[in-house]
């Protein structure tokens, strides 16, 4: 069961509204414009005035509006949720050509030894342009998640990555894995970048 306060006034005592919106402090006020309901509506008056041109965007910093209403906002996510769509269709067609899914073997390279990993798990929501831990990696010893950034899948080389695709999947396989809604560009990562829920 969920407790709702009722609001009560501190001026009139009376429930359903406070003391700023007070009715009966409000016709005090206007009866005696020298006493202290009056005084004190026009200091409510006074701060809601100023309050309200102080008010400004957190995201581009302007006012007159706020992060809710906010186009540079929507525009820059829309701008992120498109790179990020065209990344993912680039990312699939290496990923395809690779053989990289889940369920491919992976050789790494620690310290100059290298071991076998298989491909556990994708996050593919979470797969965007801008980086994120999506892969998750399992042996016969642990289990851990590392960036997608660490395979190099166009090129599958080691040279500056530590990880590489020893036995990939079919491309049909790697097809099958990805989510319908995957290039819509929608990420829970970008969801909480620009404060979207």
């Amino acid at each position: 069961m969920v407790y709702r306060r009722t609001v009560r006034c501190r001026y009139c005592y009376k429930t359903g509204h406070n003391q700023r919106g007070c009715p009966e402090m409000k016709s005090e006020a206007a009866k005696n414009p020298t006493g202290w309901a009056a005084r004190k509506v026009a200091s409510y008056n006074t701060n809601a005035a100023e309050g309200g041109s102080a008010r400004s965007c957190s995201y581009c910093r302007d006012s007159g509006h706020n992060r809710k209403t906010c186009n540079k906002l929507i525009v820059d996510f829309s701008a992120d949720m498109k790179k990020c769509a065209e990344f993912r269709k680039s990312l699939l067609q290496n990923m395809m050509k690779t053989g990289f899914g889940v369920g491919a073997l992976v050789e790494s390279r620690y310290y100059r030894e290298n071991s076998l990993q298989f491909v556990s798990k994708i996050d593919w929501m979470n797969i965007t342009h801008l980086g994120s831990h999506s892969v998750y990696l399992e042996d016969d010893y642990s289990s851990y998640d590392i960036k997608m950034e660490k395979f190099n899948i166009i090129t599958n080389t080691y040279e500056d990555y530590y990880y590489k695709i020893a036995s990939g999947i079919s491309p049909e396989l790697v097809q099958s894995q990805v989510p319908d809604e995957w290039f819509s560009g929608r990420s829970p990562y970008l969801n909480e970048k620009y404060g979207i829920k």
